[in-house]
């Protein structure tokens, strides 16, 4: 994927198709760009605004007009973002409507980018259908979505889906590798095996936020092991947080729990690598693990819908005990 002014890299399967409908004279109005987080989508889009805005008269994206520079940058005037928050509303689509009937500043053409599309309500959609359906002349939409089963059936029928693919794994290395040098082998291979091809799953992964959670839920996993239990009631005593803190703990910790029952099956473990998951498996059954799955996944429901979470760590902490033998009172908590 271009990235880089001028850079003449061999075109894509999914841009040979873009530049063949341009060349045609009859390039889609409306493009959901459908991809995993990272995956290029942006870039994908900005390619085609780049062809569509170019300036010269040769093959379009030059890369080197000013058309292509500005576009690239981010700051062409008929080139308009939309949802680059995270959100997007139904003010934000009224927005994008209403600057759809105004006439391009520059050409014939008006570009706009919508990103994360997953995220708009029905009424954001609906809103959006009639723009997406039949845009005023000049006007390009392009949705980006990391799945476009989100979108409501009446707008994926209205555009030219393209889908693109993750990076591979030897590729994602490759771009970790080159962007995150102070992380050990270990974290890098791990973030490959999680990320599944995204970019932006696998920088997250190798966050020092991130990090910390997978240590707290890991420390979760030894207490437990260990069949120590006041070391896990002292680790989720600490948890006196809010629960928006404490879920993301809860997500690490089930998803070590699924570590185990994997390589208690012979499967291929994702977040351990596969020499230690085979190890803390060893150290307690099949049954055990699943119970320990059971009473983590009702914590979690327990934490989304109460308004105290000193309550849902309790019933936590007094179910694992039960599994372990123990019989402790909720008021140690």
């Amino acid at each position: 994927m271009p990235e880089g002014i001028g850079r003449k890299e061999p075109l894509s399967a999914v841009q040979r198709l873009f530049a063949q409908k341009l060349q045609s004279g009859s390039p889609p109005h409306a493009v959901i760009v459908e991809g995993p987080r990272g995956c290029g989508k942006r870039q994908f889009a900005l390619w085609c605004a780049q062809a569509l805005l170019c300036t010269s008269g040769g093959d379009k994206p030059c890369g080197v007009c000013d058309g292509c520079r500005r576009v690239l940058g981010g700051y062409h005037p008929d080139l308009h973002f939309f949802g680059e928050e995270a959100t997007v509303n139904v003010a934000d689509v009224r927005e994008l409507i209403r600057q759809t009937g105004l006439v391009p500043i520059e050409g014939e053409k008006s570009v706009y980018l919508l990103s994360h599309a997953e995220k708009m309500l029905p009424g954001a959609q609906n809103a959006l259908l009639k723009v997406f359906e039949e845009p005023p002349p000049g006007v390009a939409i392009f949705l980006l979505t990391e799945s476009r089963r989100a979108l409501l059936p009446t707008v994926r029928s209205r555009g030219l889906t393209v889908t693109l693919p993750g990076l591979t794994d030897a590729q994602l290395y490759e771009r970790l590798r080159a962007t995150r040098p102070r992380a050990s082998e270990a974290e890098l291979a791990s973030a490959v095996r999680v990320a599944q091809g995204s970019l932006g799953e696998a920088v997250a992964f190798l966050e020092k936020d991130a990090q910390e959670t997978r240590e707290r839920a890991r420390d979760w996993l030894d207490a437990c092991l260990s069949g120590d239990v006041y070391r896990l009631i002292g680790c989720i005593a600490m948890a006196r947080e809010r629960r928006d803190g404490l879920l993301p703990v809860f997500d690490a910790f089930l998803r070590l729990l699924s570590d185990l029952l994997l390589s208690r099956v012979g499967g291929t473990p994702v977040l351990l690598c596969a020499e230690e998951a085979y190890a803390l498996s060893r150290r307690v059954t099949k049954n055990a693990l699943v119970r320990m799955c059971g009473q983590a996944l009702v914590c979690r429901e327990r934490l989304e819908s109460y308004g105290n979470t000193t309550a849902a760590l309790s019933c936590f902490a007094s179910e694992l005990c039960a599994s372990a033998g123990r019989t402790v009172s909720r008021d140690v908590l």
